[in-house]
Protein backbone atom coordinates (compact mmCIF):
# COMPACT_ATOMS: atom_id res chain seq x y z
CA UNK A 1 0.00 0.00 0.00
CA UNK A 2 1.27 3.51 -0.94
CA UNK A 3 2.52 5.61 2.10
CA UNK A 4 1.40 9.39 2.45
CA UNK A 5 2.85 12.03 4.52
CA UNK A 6 0.81 12.63 7.79
CA UNK A 7 0.58 16.41 6.70
CA UNK A 8 0.42 17.90 3.46
CA UNK A 9 -0.38 21.88 2.01
CA UNK A 10 -1.42 23.93 -0.52
CA UNK A 11 1.89 24.56 -2.90
CA UNK A 12 0.15 27.36 -5.13
CA UNK A 13 1.23 25.51 -7.41
CA UNK A 14 -0.14 23.97 -10.00
CA UNK A 15 2.39 21.38 -10.97
CA UNK A 16 2.94 20.22 -7.69
CA UNK A 17 -0.22 20.57 -6.23
CA UNK A 18 -0.42 19.67 -2.44
CA UNK A 19 3.40 18.87 -0.80
CA UNK A 20 4.31 17.35 2.50
CA UNK A 21 3.44 19.81 5.61
CA UNK A 22 7.70 20.60 5.93
CA UNK A 23 8.41 20.66 2.54
CA UNK A 24 8.97 23.96 0.95
CA UNK A 25 8.70 25.36 -2.77
CA UNK A 26 11.29 27.39 -4.29
CA UNK A 27 12.01 29.16 -7.64
CA UNK A 28 14.55 27.21 -9.22
CA UNK A 29 17.19 30.50 -9.62
CA UNK A 30 17.93 30.23 -6.25
CA UNK A 31 19.09 26.72 -5.54
CA UNK A 32 20.41 26.37 -9.28
CA UNK A 33 22.17 28.07 -12.16
CA UNK A 34 21.54 26.87 -15.63
CA UNK A 35 24.61 27.35 -17.78
CA UNK A 36 24.33 27.84 -21.99
CA UNK A 37 27.07 26.16 -23.89
CA UNK A 38 28.10 27.67 -27.43
CA UNK A 39 26.24 29.13 -29.53
CA UNK A 40 27.72 28.44 -32.30
CA UNK A 41 30.70 25.92 -33.76
CA UNK A 42 32.91 27.16 -36.51
CA UNK A 43 32.81 24.94 -39.41
CA UNK A 44 36.83 24.37 -39.96
CA UNK A 45 37.35 23.03 -36.23
CA UNK A 46 34.55 20.67 -36.92
CA UNK A 47 36.18 17.88 -38.60
CA UNK A 48 39.35 16.86 -36.06
CA UNK A 49 41.32 18.12 -33.25
CA UNK A 50 41.07 17.27 -29.51
CA UNK A 51 37.46 17.89 -28.29
CA UNK A 52 33.75 16.77 -28.76
CA UNK A 53 30.83 18.77 -29.18
CA UNK A 54 28.35 17.75 -27.37
CA UNK A 55 24.09 17.97 -28.80
CA UNK A 56 21.21 17.72 -28.09
CA UNK A 57 21.01 14.76 -30.31
CA UNK A 58 23.77 13.18 -28.45
CA UNK A 59 21.08 12.77 -25.22
CA UNK A 60 18.40 10.84 -26.96
CA UNK A 61 20.52 9.05 -30.03
CA UNK A 62 23.41 7.32 -31.31
CA UNK A 63 24.33 10.44 -33.48
CA UNK A 64 27.47 11.14 -35.07
CA UNK A 65 30.14 13.35 -32.78
CA UNK A 66 31.57 16.74 -33.89
CA UNK A 67 35.18 17.70 -32.98
CA UNK A 68 37.01 20.84 -32.87
CA UNK A 69 40.19 22.18 -30.92
CA UNK A 70 39.01 25.07 -30.06
CA UNK A 71 40.15 26.59 -26.36
CA UNK A 72 38.02 25.75 -24.04
CA UNK A 73 35.97 28.19 -21.81
CA UNK A 74 35.16 27.24 -17.83
CA UNK A 75 31.00 27.60 -18.62
CA UNK A 76 31.57 25.60 -22.66
CA UNK A 77 32.17 22.35 -21.16
CA UNK A 78 31.51 19.53 -18.98
CA UNK A 79 32.95 16.96 -16.93
CA UNK A 80 32.18 13.13 -16.26
CA UNK A 81 29.26 13.37 -13.28
CA UNK A 82 27.90 16.93 -14.92
CA UNK A 83 24.02 17.40 -14.35
CA UNK A 84 22.89 18.75 -17.92
CA UNK A 85 19.16 19.80 -19.17
CA UNK A 86 18.35 19.56 -22.95
CA UNK A 87 16.06 22.57 -23.82
CA UNK A 88 15.38 22.30 -27.58
CA UNK A 89 13.41 19.73 -29.78
CA UNK A 90 14.12 17.39 -27.22
CA UNK A 91 13.98 18.03 -23.62
CA UNK A 92 15.35 16.43 -20.48
CA UNK A 93 18.06 15.88 -17.87
CA UNK A 94 21.41 14.04 -18.10
CA UNK A 95 24.33 13.04 -16.02
CA UNK A 96 26.78 13.09 -18.43
CA UNK A 97 29.39 9.98 -17.83
CA UNK A 98 32.37 10.44 -19.68
CA UNK A 99 35.00 12.36 -20.44
CA UNK A 100 35.70 16.08 -21.23
CA UNK A 101 33.43 17.97 -23.89
CA UNK A 102 31.69 21.42 -25.20
CA UNK A 103 28.21 21.36 -24.85
CA UNK A 104 26.16 23.20 -27.18
CA UNK A 105 23.93 25.77 -27.10
CA UNK A 106 20.87 24.39 -26.23
CA UNK A 107 22.03 22.24 -23.17
CA UNK A 108 22.11 23.77 -20.05
CA UNK A 109 24.60 22.86 -17.48
CA UNK A 110 23.20 22.99 -13.77
CA UNK A 111 25.20 24.14 -11.07
CA UNK A 112 23.64 22.89 -7.83
CA UNK A 113 23.48 24.59 -4.65
CA UNK A 114 24.02 23.30 -1.09
CA UNK A 115 20.47 22.37 -0.66
CA UNK A 116 19.78 20.72 -3.52
CA UNK A 117 21.26 16.76 -3.97
CA UNK A 118 22.70 16.36 -8.05
CA UNK A 119 20.21 13.09 -8.20
CA UNK A 120 17.61 14.40 -6.66
CA UNK A 121 17.46 17.43 -9.16
CA UNK A 122 17.71 15.19 -11.99
CA UNK A 123 14.90 13.21 -11.23
CA UNK A 124 12.90 16.50 -10.35
CA UNK A 125 13.81 17.56 -13.92
CA UNK A 126 12.20 13.97 -15.29
CA UNK A 127 9.16 14.71 -13.86
CA UNK A 128 9.77 18.84 -14.69
CA UNK A 129 10.29 17.83 -18.17
CA UNK A 130 7.19 16.48 -18.49
CA UNK A 131 5.42 19.49 -17.44
CA UNK A 132 7.37 21.94 -19.57
CA UNK A 133 6.52 20.20 -22.34
CA UNK A 134 3.09 21.72 -22.30
CA UNK A 135 4.71 25.22 -21.71
CA UNK A 136 7.16 25.40 -24.75
CA UNK A 137 7.56 28.42 -27.46
CA UNK A 138 8.12 28.13 -31.25
CA UNK A 139 6.82 26.43 -33.74
CA UNK A 140 9.13 25.04 -35.66
CA UNK A 141 11.53 24.04 -32.97
CA UNK A 142 10.12 23.97 -29.56
CA UNK A 143 12.64 25.16 -26.32
CA UNK A 144 12.00 26.23 -23.35
CA UNK A 145 13.62 29.88 -22.25
CA UNK A 146 16.20 30.57 -19.75
CA UNK A 147 13.74 33.84 -17.87
CA UNK A 148 10.82 31.28 -17.75
CA UNK A 149 13.22 28.00 -15.82
CA UNK A 150 14.41 30.33 -13.36
CA UNK A 151 10.95 31.80 -12.28
CA UNK A 152 9.56 28.13 -11.95
CA UNK A 153 9.06 26.97 -8.65
CA UNK A 154 10.13 23.34 -7.43
CA UNK A 155 10.04 21.23 -4.75
CA UNK A 156 12.45 21.87 -1.77
CA UNK A 157 12.84 18.93 0.78
CA UNK A 158 14.88 18.58 3.42
CA UNK A 159 18.19 17.37 1.80
CA UNK A 160 18.15 13.98 3.78
CA UNK A 161 15.15 12.94 2.02
CA UNK A 162 16.01 13.91 -0.69
CA UNK A 163 19.12 11.25 -0.40
CA UNK A 164 16.40 8.57 1.01
CA UNK A 165 14.25 9.43 -2.31
CA UNK A 166 17.27 8.95 -4.93
CA UNK A 167 17.83 5.91 -3.14
CA UNK A 168 14.15 4.87 -2.97
CA UNK A 169 13.58 5.97 -6.94
CA UNK A 170 17.52 4.15 -8.32
CA UNK A 171 16.49 1.02 -6.34
CA UNK A 172 12.86 0.85 -8.12
CA UNK A 173 13.87 2.37 -11.69
CA UNK A 174 16.76 -0.32 -12.12
CA UNK A 175 14.31 -2.58 -11.95
CA UNK A 176 11.67 -1.12 -14.06
CA UNK A 177 14.51 -0.53 -17.27
CA UNK A 178 15.60 -4.41 -16.70
CA UNK A 179 11.85 -4.82 -17.51
CA UNK A 180 11.83 -2.60 -20.45
CA UNK A 181 15.11 -4.17 -21.37
CA UNK A 182 13.87 -7.15 -21.65
CA UNK A 183 10.43 -6.50 -23.20
CA UNK A 184 12.66 -4.37 -25.75
CA UNK A 185 15.28 -7.51 -26.36
CA UNK A 186 11.84 -9.79 -27.30
CA UNK A 187 10.93 -6.88 -29.94
CA UNK A 188 14.42 -7.36 -31.51
CA UNK A 189 14.30 -10.89 -31.87
CA UNK A 190 11.37 -10.71 -33.10
CA UNK A 191 12.06 -8.25 -35.80
CA UNK A 192 14.97 -11.11 -36.64
CA UNK A 193 12.65 -13.70 -36.78
CA UNK A 194 10.55 -11.76 -39.42
CA UNK A 195 13.84 -10.70 -41.24
CA UNK A 196 14.79 -14.33 -41.42
CA UNK A 197 11.16 -15.63 -42.57
CA UNK A 198 11.30 -12.47 -45.54
CA UNK A 199 14.84 -13.78 -46.83
CA UNK A 200 14.44 -17.46 -46.21
CA UNK A 201 10.89 -17.58 -48.77
CA UNK A 202 12.09 -15.06 -51.25
CA UNK A 203 15.12 -16.36 -51.91
CA UNK A 204 14.49 -19.99 -51.53
CA UNK A 205 10.66 -20.75 -51.73
CA UNK A 206 8.68 -22.33 -49.53
CA UNK A 207 9.68 -25.95 -50.25
CA UNK A 208 12.75 -27.08 -48.10
CA UNK A 209 13.38 -29.97 -50.38
CA UNK A 210 13.18 -27.92 -53.58
CA UNK A 211 16.66 -28.84 -55.42
CA UNK A 212 18.66 -25.77 -55.51
CA UNK A 213 21.35 -24.29 -58.76
CA UNK A 214 24.40 -21.49 -57.96
CA UNK A 215 23.76 -18.09 -58.89
CA UNK A 216 27.25 -16.69 -58.67
CA UNK A 217 25.72 -13.17 -57.06
CA UNK A 218 27.91 -13.05 -53.50
CA UNK A 219 24.36 -12.43 -51.67
CA UNK A 220 22.30 -14.59 -53.41
CA UNK A 221 24.41 -17.69 -54.20
CA UNK A 222 21.88 -20.45 -54.54
CA UNK A 223 17.73 -20.53 -55.42
CA UNK A 224 15.83 -23.13 -56.61
CA UNK A 225 16.22 -25.25 -59.73
CA UNK A 226 13.22 -24.15 -61.89
CA UNK A 227 13.37 -20.15 -60.59
CA UNK A 228 14.86 -17.50 -62.67
CA UNK A 229 17.25 -15.09 -61.78
CA UNK A 230 17.12 -11.86 -64.36
CA UNK A 231 17.88 -8.10 -64.12
CA UNK A 232 15.07 -6.19 -61.95
CA UNK A 233 14.74 -3.76 -65.08
CA UNK A 234 13.08 -6.72 -66.90
CA UNK A 235 9.81 -5.91 -64.52
CA UNK A 236 10.67 -2.77 -63.19
CA UNK A 237 10.33 0.83 -64.70
CA UNK A 238 11.49 3.65 -63.75
CA UNK A 239 8.43 6.13 -62.25
CA UNK A 240 8.73 9.33 -64.63
CA UNK A 241 5.55 11.22 -63.95
CA UNK A 242 5.79 14.51 -62.76
CA UNK A 243 3.30 16.43 -61.09
CA UNK A 244 2.84 19.25 -63.35
CA UNK A 245 0.77 21.78 -62.87
CA UNK A 246 0.29 20.49 -58.85
CA UNK A 247 -2.33 18.46 -60.26
CA UNK A 248 -2.14 16.18 -57.03
CA UNK A 249 -1.93 17.42 -53.52
CA UNK A 250 -1.93 14.05 -51.27
CA UNK A 251 2.15 14.14 -49.77
CA UNK A 252 3.16 11.06 -49.21
CA UNK A 253 6.62 10.20 -47.34
CA UNK A 254 8.19 7.20 -46.32
CA UNK A 255 8.92 6.49 -42.87
CA UNK A 256 10.13 3.15 -40.81
CA UNK A 257 9.52 0.91 -44.45
CA UNK A 258 6.34 2.50 -45.23
CA UNK A 259 4.83 4.72 -47.67
CA UNK A 260 2.23 6.99 -45.40
CA UNK A 261 0.26 10.18 -45.96
CA UNK A 262 2.15 13.25 -44.44
CA UNK A 263 0.32 14.47 -42.07
CA UNK A 264 1.85 18.32 -41.53
CA UNK A 265 2.93 19.02 -44.79
CA UNK A 266 3.86 22.73 -44.03
CA UNK A 267 5.92 21.63 -40.95
CA UNK A 268 9.80 22.12 -41.38
CA UNK A 269 11.48 22.23 -44.65
CA UNK A 270 8.95 22.17 -47.55
CA UNK A 271 9.11 23.24 -51.61
CA UNK A 272 7.20 26.45 -52.97
CA UNK A 273 5.23 24.15 -55.43
CA UNK A 274 5.22 19.94 -55.79
CA UNK A 275 5.44 20.53 -59.29
CA UNK A 276 8.53 18.54 -59.03
CA UNK A 277 7.79 15.27 -57.03
CA UNK A 278 6.76 12.37 -58.63
CA UNK A 279 3.10 10.79 -58.85
CA UNK A 280 2.93 7.56 -57.71
CA UNK A 281 -0.01 4.61 -57.59
CA UNK A 282 -0.65 1.80 -55.68
CA UNK A 283 1.59 -0.66 -56.24
CA UNK A 284 4.10 1.22 -56.91
CA UNK A 285 7.42 0.69 -55.34
CA UNK A 286 9.94 3.65 -53.30
CA UNK A 287 13.38 3.56 -52.49
CA UNK A 288 15.42 5.82 -50.73
CA UNK A 289 18.88 5.35 -51.90
CA UNK A 290 20.87 8.17 -51.11
CA UNK A 291 23.02 8.56 -48.04
CA UNK A 292 24.42 5.20 -48.04
CA UNK A 293 27.49 5.44 -46.63
CA UNK A 294 26.79 7.35 -43.46
CA UNK A 295 23.00 5.62 -42.93
CA UNK A 296 23.09 2.12 -42.12
CA UNK A 297 19.89 2.05 -40.44
CA UNK A 298 17.22 3.37 -42.10
CA UNK A 299 14.95 0.86 -44.06
CA UNK A 300 15.09 2.19 -47.76
CA UNK A 301 12.05 0.46 -49.42
CA UNK A 302 8.21 0.96 -49.31
CA UNK A 303 5.37 0.04 -51.38
CA UNK A 304 3.06 2.80 -52.26
CA UNK A 305 -0.52 1.98 -51.16
CA UNK A 306 -2.31 5.33 -51.76
CA UNK A 307 -2.11 7.69 -55.03
CA UNK A 308 -0.23 10.71 -54.26
CA UNK A 309 2.90 12.80 -54.79
CA UNK A 310 6.54 11.96 -53.31
CA UNK A 311 10.28 13.48 -53.56
CA UNK A 312 11.68 12.72 -56.80
CA UNK A 313 14.52 12.30 -54.61
CA UNK A 314 13.23 8.39 -54.21
CA UNK A 315 13.44 6.12 -56.73
CA UNK A 316 9.86 5.09 -57.99
CA UNK A 317 9.40 1.53 -59.65
CA UNK A 318 6.40 0.90 -61.83
CA UNK A 319 6.35 -2.95 -61.98
CA UNK A 320 4.88 -5.01 -64.30
CA UNK A 321 4.14 -8.61 -65.27
CA UNK A 322 5.27 -9.67 -61.44
CA UNK A 323 3.62 -9.62 -58.02
CA UNK A 324 4.56 -6.26 -56.58
CA UNK A 325 4.16 -7.43 -53.42
CA UNK A 326 6.95 -10.21 -54.12
CA UNK A 327 9.07 -7.49 -55.50
CA UNK A 328 8.77 -5.30 -52.35
CA UNK A 329 9.46 -8.11 -49.96
CA UNK A 330 12.27 -8.81 -51.99
CA UNK A 331 14.07 -5.76 -52.02
CA UNK A 332 13.22 -4.96 -48.49
CA UNK A 333 15.13 -8.55 -48.03
CA UNK A 334 18.12 -6.62 -49.88
CA UNK A 335 17.98 -3.73 -47.58
CA UNK A 336 17.82 -5.86 -44.55
CA UNK A 337 21.14 -7.34 -45.70
CA UNK A 338 22.51 -4.28 -46.87
CA UNK A 339 22.67 -5.24 -50.01
CA UNK A 340 22.88 -1.73 -51.20
CA UNK A 341 25.29 -0.32 -49.28
CA UNK A 342 28.63 -0.31 -51.80
CA UNK A 343 26.71 -0.24 -54.91
CA UNK A 344 26.40 3.75 -54.71
CA UNK A 345 28.42 6.35 -55.99
CA UNK A 346 29.40 9.63 -55.25
CA UNK A 347 30.56 11.18 -52.12
CA UNK A 348 27.59 10.28 -49.92
CA UNK A 349 26.96 6.65 -51.74
CA UNK A 350 23.78 7.18 -53.72
CA UNK A 351 22.44 4.85 -55.92
CA UNK A 352 19.58 5.93 -59.19
CA UNK A 353 17.19 3.73 -61.07
CA UNK A 354 19.99 3.02 -63.89
CA UNK A 355 22.32 1.35 -60.69
CA UNK A 356 19.80 -0.78 -59.04
CA UNK A 357 17.84 -1.53 -62.48
CA UNK A 358 21.06 -4.27 -63.32
CA UNK A 359 20.40 -5.67 -60.08
CA UNK A 360 19.92 -9.40 -59.86
CA UNK A 361 17.43 -10.80 -58.66
CA UNK A 362 15.25 -14.09 -58.19
CA UNK A 363 12.18 -14.84 -60.39
CA UNK A 364 9.76 -17.64 -59.13
CA UNK A 365 6.29 -18.54 -61.67
CA UNK A 366 3.64 -15.87 -60.60
CA UNK A 367 1.62 -18.69 -58.53
CA UNK A 368 4.30 -19.58 -56.46
CA UNK A 369 5.02 -15.35 -56.12
CA UNK A 370 1.37 -15.58 -54.70
CA UNK A 371 2.27 -17.97 -52.03
CA UNK A 372 4.99 -17.04 -50.88
CA UNK A 373 3.45 -13.26 -50.76
CA UNK A 374 0.27 -15.26 -48.96
CA UNK A 375 2.81 -17.14 -46.61
CA UNK A 376 5.00 -14.00 -45.64
CA UNK A 377 1.44 -12.07 -44.77
CA UNK A 378 0.14 -14.26 -42.84
CA UNK A 379 3.44 -15.24 -40.79
CA UNK A 380 4.51 -11.88 -40.30
CA UNK A 381 0.90 -10.32 -39.10
CA UNK A 382 1.29 -12.55 -36.16
CA UNK A 383 4.70 -11.43 -35.44
CA UNK A 384 3.44 -7.41 -35.94
CA UNK A 385 0.19 -8.64 -33.05
CA UNK A 386 2.91 -9.55 -30.29
CA UNK A 387 5.26 -6.79 -31.41
CA UNK A 388 2.27 -4.17 -30.63
CA UNK A 389 1.48 -5.55 -28.07
CA UNK A 390 5.02 -6.01 -26.45
CA UNK A 391 5.05 -2.07 -27.33
CA UNK A 392 1.95 -1.21 -25.49
CA UNK A 393 3.38 -3.05 -22.60
CA UNK A 394 6.78 -1.06 -22.84
CA UNK A 395 4.28 2.79 -23.36
CA UNK A 396 2.53 1.49 -19.83
CA UNK A 397 5.49 0.57 -18.03
CA UNK A 398 6.97 3.95 -19.06
CA UNK A 399 4.08 5.89 -18.53
CA UNK A 400 4.19 3.92 -14.71
CA UNK A 401 8.05 4.93 -14.60
CA UNK A 402 7.49 8.95 -15.09
CA UNK A 403 4.57 8.38 -12.68
CA UNK A 404 6.67 6.97 -9.95
CA UNK A 405 9.28 9.78 -10.32
CA UNK A 406 7.15 12.63 -10.35
CA UNK A 407 4.91 10.93 -7.29
CA UNK A 408 7.71 10.36 -5.39
CA UNK A 409 9.96 13.75 -5.71
CA UNK A 410 6.80 16.12 -5.14
CA UNK A 411 5.64 13.86 -1.68
CA UNK A 412 2.86 12.23 -2.93
CA UNK A 413 3.94 8.88 -2.53
CA UNK A 414 6.35 9.00 1.26
CA UNK A 415 9.39 6.57 0.67
CA UNK A 416 11.55 7.42 3.96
Amino acid sequence: MTKRYEIYKDSGVQWLGEIPGHWKRTRLKNVMKLLNGRAYLQPELQEEGKYRILRVGNFFTNDKWYYSDMELEPTKYCEKGDLLFAWSASFGPYIWDEEKVIYHYHIWKVLLGEKYDKYYAYFMFKAFSEVKRRDVHGSTMVHLTLQDMNQSYIPLPPLSEQHSIVSYLDDKCAKIDKMLEGKQKQIELLAEMKQRIIADVVTRGLNPNVKMKATNIPWLPEIPEHWSCIKLKAFCKDNKEKNKGNVESCVLSLSYGNVIVKQNVNFGLVPDNYESYQIVKPGYIILRLTDLQNDHKSLRTGLVKHRGIITSAYVGLVVNNINNEYVHLLLHSYDVMKVFYGLGGGLRQSMSYQDISNLYVPVPPLTEQQDIVSYITDKTSKIDTLTAKLQQEIESIKEYKQRLISDVVTGQIKVC
